[in-house]
């Protein structure tokens, strides 16, 4: 068995994330996408974690977090949470085994840049594959709770962007990212269908 080579301690920031196995859908209904957010809330603060962004999609997640107390122990928050998801999940669904691929990946985030960037790309996710017209509009994240506008999903109350003047500010430059990753996804497309035809 191979061993994570991150090494996860205290103040540090970590985007994490994980699929379905087989890329199976892993939400099916908003009962679902509830639920793991509930778990997760309820484990960050078991472990000691602050989530900066999460975003619930139909197959797949990515959380941007902190260990903020005790061990810093990323690995244990995050087995956790997708044990007592995948249980409760195949029990709903009277179904059995894996839910998840595998162990969960994660990358330390080490720069403000780049917590800006992870941050940018999580939460216009839903936009860019099509599920919303606009971050605000997907339930399932925490980008209201990001820019101001709402208390309901897991989020870290007194975390702020570096560099950031405003939530405005924030949600335009989101906006300017679905933008860009749309743009981008349909030129590869025409791409793929080119070389088809060729």
């Amino acid at each position: 068995m191979s061993y994570r080579r991150t090494v996860f301690a205290l103040g540090l920031i970590f985007h994490v994330y994980n699929r379905g196995a087989g890329q199976m859908a892993i939400f099916l209904c908003d009962r679902d996408y509830g639920m793991f957010m509930r778990f997760a809330r309820e484990e960050a603060t078991r472990h000691g974690m602050a989530i900066i962004a999460i975003v619930l999609m139909p197959n797949h997640f990515h959380i941007v977090l902190q260990p903020i107390e005790g061990n810093g122990n990323v690995s244990e928050f995050m087995r956790c949470l997708q044990y007592r998801y995948a249980r409760w999940f195949n029990k709903q669904y009277k179904r059995s085994g894996t839910l998840f691929e595998g162990r969960f990946k994660d990358k330390h985030v080490d720069s403000d840049e780049y917590l800006y960037q992870v941050c940018r790309y999580v939460h216009a996710n839903p936009v860019v594959a099509g599920l919303a017209t606009a971050p605000e509009r997907w339930k399932w994240s925490n980008f209201l709770e990001f820019i101001g506008q709402r208390n309901e999903m897991p989020h870290h109350s007194g975390f702020q962007l570096p560099f950031l003047r405003s939530h405005d500010e924030y949600r335009a430059l989101v906006l300017e990212q679905c933008m860009s990753q749309r743009i981008l996804h349909a030129r590869l497309e025409q791409d793929i269908r080119r070389q088809r035809m060729e």
